[in-house]
């Protein structure tokens, strides 16, 4: 009995090789929406009069995203290709958020390796590093028009897990990410109406991770 499932696991593993050799190379292009929810310490530092002052504040931040990633598959287990996602913060709904907006952009390289390799059906491991763009915006419309902007720019890691399932032999199939996200970003930039503020006294850093999770169609070449 032990003799014969032996054989059977031998016999498995090398059935699932030889399908996966079967298939053909793939470029992909992937089209997702999501959510995140993530961790924030927002800190800073700026001098008056003399003296260097520090604050520093720590909450939570949800946000949702767009996303279109590209893939090219070195081999059939190793895969790189460029991230693009754009979203913006979500506000919380018990406060007034009247004249508030923001968005941020994110491009990124990405390099997976796949666990499960099969022609219908892909597990994927993956990890990167991205730039990073965010612009907050807050306008005051009461007895003085006041419009502030804040541009902030950075970087940060992601590392993330994957599944694909393609619709039988076509080019079109559903795909799941999850994975940690992590940014570090400076601010570059603060206008009011208009007007840019000098900075050269102040420092602010506004650092974010947590979990991103996104859901979409895939579509692939065979070239």
């Amino acid at each position: 009995m032990k003799k014969n499932l032996f054989l059977l696991v031998i016999l498995c593993f090398f059935h699932t090789i030889a399908l996966a050799q079967d298939r053909k190379k793939e470029i992909q292009a992937r089209l997702g929406w999501g959510l995140g929810g993530y961790r924030s310490l927002t800190t800073a530092s700026y001098n008056v009069l003399g003296a260097q002052i520090e604050e520093s504040d720590t909450s939570g931040a949800a946000a949702r995203h767009l996303n279109f990633d590209l893939r090219y598959e070195i081999t059939r287990r190793i895969a790189i290709g460029l991230d693009t996602k754009f979203g913006s913060y979500l506000y919380d709904a018990n406060e007034d958020n009247t004249g508030k907006s923001n968005g941020y952009a994110i491009f990124g390289i990405r390099a997976e390796f796949m666990v499960v390799d099969r022609p219908k059906f892909r597990w994927y491991l993956g990890a990167g590093f991205h730039t990073a763009g965010l612009v907050v915006e807050e306008k005051n419309q009461g007895a003085f028009s006041v419009d502030n902007k804040a541009e902030y720019r950075g970087g940060g890691v992601k590392l993330n897990t994957g599944l694909i399932k393609y619709f039988g032999d076509s080019p079109v199939g559903i795909h799941f990410n999850v994975g940690y996200d992590a940014y570090n970003l400076s601010m570059e930039s603060f206008t009011v109406n208009g007007d840019d503020v000098d900075l050269s006294n102040y420092d602010g850093n506004l650092e974010l991770d947590g979990v991103d999770i996104s859901l979409g169609l895939i579509f692939r070449i065979r070239p």
